[in-house]
């Protein structure tokens, strides 16, 4: 006898919400060289909830990049108007040599952070929680040359939400909740077949 249509619709309902649901809005930086140049991309989300807007139509321009411990930044911007949230970082994991890269190349959204200022650059209206991705590059170095290392680090905002730098974090415990409760149907499922055989 095959599943309920009940069975497979709320596991089916379950991996859609563990997936498009993340329990915390966070963005992603991945660093990867050909041995010349190195590429940035990032996607994700971010938190904005309990942070301060300073201006919400800045036109600072920077194209730069300094993973290090003193001044930390990661800006890839123009011109064009651009969200600015003040927003003190809770802690920051150093990534890498205190050494400002220009990058190159740069596409997708604006996207800012200046650890000494405690500025975060949104693309202009950038509503809480809302897709962002975009890359640059780096020509000219590569990760090893920057120091940046295969560790997870984080800018963590004073709300919780965090810019993770390097590999992507550990799954959070509602998603392994909501994979553990497919895998449950899924195995109730199968019982339910084998006794009705």
């Amino acid at each position: 006898m095959k599943p309920s249509f009940g069975s497979r619709t709320l596991a089916a309902a379950v991996v859609l919400f563990a997936f498009s649901n993340p329990v915390s809005a966070d963005l992603i930086f991945l660093f990867t060289d050909d041995g010349t140049d190195t590429t940035v991309n990032w996607s994700g989300s971010l938190d904005t909830s309990g942070l301060q807007v300073e201006d919400p139509a800045a036109t600072n321009t920077f194209f730069s990049f300094n993973p290090g411990p003193g001044r930390g930044y990661m800006v890839a911007m123009s011109s064009a108007p651009k969200l600015r949230i003040d927003a003190p970082f809770a802690s920051y994991t150093a990534f890498g040599n205190d050494t400002a890269y220009t990058t190159s190349n740069a596409s997708g959204d604006e996207i800012g952070l200046y650890t000494f200022g405690l500025d975060l650059f949104l693309p202009s209206g950038y509503t809480s929680g809302s897709p962002i991705s975009g890359s640059f590059q780096i020509l000219g170095e590569t990760r090893s040359s920057m120091g940046i290392v295969d560790t997870p680090n984080a800018y963590v905002l004073t709300n919780g939400a965090a810019v993770h730098i390097g590999p992507v974090p550990e799954p959070t415990s509602a998603a392994l909740l909501a994979i553990g409760a497919v895998g449950i149907l899924g195995w109730r499922v199968l019982r339910k077949r084998s006794s009705d055989r």
